[in-house]
């Protein structure tokens, strides 16, 4: 399938890409109403609920997806299970880590408030 002359997968569910769509636009509402008027974060607040529950919903159903997929292959062994995780861990690990540096160089850079 072709949208915008970009090639899309056709095994791909739109649904979980608008519901990924809204939860990042609710986390930005969250984190800007800091510097929005008072009315506007008043109203917002009813708009958004939880976009963090619906990332973990959305991925334990990927994952679990991914998952059900691999062991209805009959030949499917544990080495593969084990290579499946090790892939996701790999993919995760290295992003977490360079935000854990990063945040530790700010954590760990005086500033003047600090300082007395």
């Amino acid at each position: 399938m072709k949208l915008l002359n970009l090639s899309v997968s056709t095994n791909r569910i739109f649904g979980l890409d608008i519901l990924r769509a809204i939860s990042i636009l609710m986390v930005l509402v969250i984190h800007g109403n800091y510097y929005m008027p008072t009315w506007f974060a008043q109203i917002t607040k009813y708009f958004t609920y939880s976009p963090i529950t619906i990332f973990f919903v959305l991925s334990g159903y990927l994952i679990g997806h991914i998952l059900i997929k691999q062991l209805d292959k009959k030949t499917f062994t544990f080495n593969q299970l084990i290579n499946f995780w090790k892939n996701r861990w790999f993919r995760t690990l290295p992003a977490y880590f360079l935000v854990l540096m990063i945040l530790s160089v700010f954590i760990l850079t005086p500033t003047k408030a600090t300082q007395f």
